[in-house]
């Protein structure tokens, strides 16, 4: 619903009406259309894969436990998704994630086709379909969440690789946020570096009897960019 406004000595119930002039643009139209069956499709798998379960077990439980299933990947995988978005052209990843999301419709219509459908089959194709689509959910959305993992295994202080010189090894957790404008012209990102605030040293080095000398690590930072493309 819209208001026009090249028409401003109407009535405002006259003016308000259903603005469809985005349609005259053909990729817009491809656009809209795939969304409402893929919308559509996703809609209707979310109702008949917990009845289907139902109604071969006849257990609540069962119900539940999908549920369960469903929501694992949804927690992690869109944090796996923003990082592919960030390095991946978005068109692209959209399109090989409603494809695998197209393959594993068929293998679901698959499983029900069966004399005896597989309850077992049905969760592992439940999850998998709510990763593929966590998966490419991040590519459409205008805030992209992102968590980086980095390890850095233990190292020798020196060249007998003396313990109390030895700087064990640590695994950092950093997290960014970035939202993109509508046409993607600008984006504001929040970034934080060590989460978790981890004390961990760089380096160690004997400087003299008794003396080691090491390098503490950055604690945690934040960090707001705005970046504007010309």
């Amino acid at each position: 619903m819209a208001i026009d406004p090249m028409h401003e000595g109407r009535s405002v119930f006259a003016r308000m009406r259903v603005d469809t002039r985005p349609f005259r643009h053909r990729d817009f139209r491809n656009l809209w259309i795939g969304q409402a069956i893929s919308t559509i499709g996703g809609e209707i798998g979310t109702v008949a894969v917990p009845y289907q379960v139902y109604t071969l077990t006849h257990s609540t439980a069962l119900v539940g436990l999908l549920g369960l299933a469903s929501l694992i990947p949804l927690l992690v995988v869109p944090l796996i998704g923003g990082a592919i978005a960030d390095a991946l052209d978005r068109r692209t990843v959209l399109l090989r994630t409603e494809t695998g999301m197209a393959f594993v419709a068929a293998l679901f219509l698959g499983n029900s086709l069966l004399a005896h459908p597989r309850v077992w089959l049905l969760f592992v194709l439940q999850g998998l379909a709510v990763a593929i689509f966590s998966l490419g959910r991040p590519a459409l959305s205008s805030l992209t969440p992102r968590l980086d993992l980095s390890y850095t295994p233990s190292a020798c202080g020196d060249v007998n690789c003396t313990p109390i010189v030895t700087v064990d090894s640590y695994t950092l957790l950093n997290g960014r946020v970035t939202y993109w404008s509508p046409q993607r012209v600008w984006s504001l990102a929040l970034q934080v570096t060590n989460l978790t605030d981890k004390l961990y040293y760089m380096t160690k080095a004997a400087t003299g009897v008794g003396y080691i000398d090491g390098q503490i690590g950055a604690p945690r930072e934040w960090a707001l960019t705005l970046h504007k493309q010309f």
